[in-house]
């Protein structure tokens, strides 16, 4: 189990698990040895029994609602880094091109690593959403080339979309082979 456990759930995320290092979580002076999760639910319910079962709280109202940028953030040190979108677009800002960065910079230490593409794709939606979900991708995956990242260290993976709002992003997940 993780040191810091962040919940999320749509746009809001939640401090879970961890709450001794709420301090240097928000100001970003965590130690390296200190390990975080995000995890993603579906409803605000399952978020509030995360937190009865890791903190032992009564009270939902007493849990840490954590900044969105800060939830980002918990994903790069977590080897969870994100691309994300605005709406029909495959526009890519600073936050993404520091997102690959990391990701590149971290597949090039370790050769047995693997990067995964993870876009979030609504079987029921409409044909344009998947290809816009491929266009993304491809985009990300020939930047992540051109940052030295071998193609054949990259897979690409489409997931259903778990929460709304998360088919304007692509994960970039990084794993041991």
């Amino acid at each position: 189990m993780a040191d810091i456990i962040l919940a999320e759930c749509g746009t809001n995320g939640w401090l879970v698990c961890g709450e001794q290092y709420i301090d240097d979580l928000l100001a970003n002076t965590l130690p390296a040895h200190v390990s975080i999760e995000v995890v993603t639910c579906e409803s605000k319910s399952a978020v509030i029994e995360l937190w009865t079962e890791y903190e032992g709280g009564d009270d939902p109202a007493m849990m840490w609602l954590i900044h969105p940028n800060i939830i980002r953030r918990a994903r790069g040190q977590a080897g969870q880094l994100s691309v994300e979108f605005t709406a029909w677009s495959a526009a890519m800002d600073d936050r993404a091109e520091s997102a690959m960065q990391t990701a590149a910079d971290q597949m090039l230490h370790v050769e047995t690593r693997r990067l995964s593409v993870v876009r979030y794709v609504d079987a029921a939606g409409l044909a344009a959403a998947g290809d816009m979900a491929n266009l993304r991708a491809s985009l990300i995956e020939a930047r992540l080339a051109a940052l030295g990242v071998a193609p054949s260290r990259i897979i690409r993976e489409t997931q259903p979309p778990e929460q709304p709002g998360q088919i304007e992003r692509i994960d970039l997940v990084i794993r041991d082979a």
